[in-house]
């Protein structure tokens, strides 16, 4: 169950990062971990926006939309995260996005589809 997650979420992750190259994002980097505080998934750029990406993907919407995962808590610790990466890489003066997409995957004859709802600045801290 935990390798077909796993299996699942990395091919949410890719189809996003396709999907936002293709939309013009500049991918700076992928799947994010500062020591154990956890992850961000993608960062990229964004007409000047330095954006954090929370990817979240499921094979069914049957207890609520993908983004409807991303807790609170959550997003005080990709904040946290995202005040580390601006830190390390001395872009503390960047605008940020906090950014969510969810993908929903389906089986088909064909294979696996997907789609995907990307949500510009999902949240916000003041």
């Amino acid at each position: 169950m935990a390798g077909e997650r796993k299996a699942t979420g990395n091919l949410g992750e890719n189809a996003v990062a396709d999907f936002l190259t293709r939309s013009g994002f500049i991918i700076l980097e992928r799947n994010f971990r500062f020591r154990r505080l956890g992850e961000i998934d993608i960062i990229a750029r964004e007409n000047g926006y330095l954006c954090f990406i929370e990817v979240k993907c499921r094979r069914s919407d049957a207890f609520g939309r993908p983004s409807e995962a991303v807790t609170r808590r959550k997003q005080r610790n990709i904040f946290r995260l995202a005040d580390i990466y601006m830190s390390i890489r001395g872009l503390c003066d960047e605008r940020a996005r906090f950014d969510v997409a969810e993908v929903l995957v389906h089986s088909s004859e064909g294979g696996e589809k997907y789609s995907i709802n990307y949500i510009r600045d999902a949240f916000r801290f003041y």
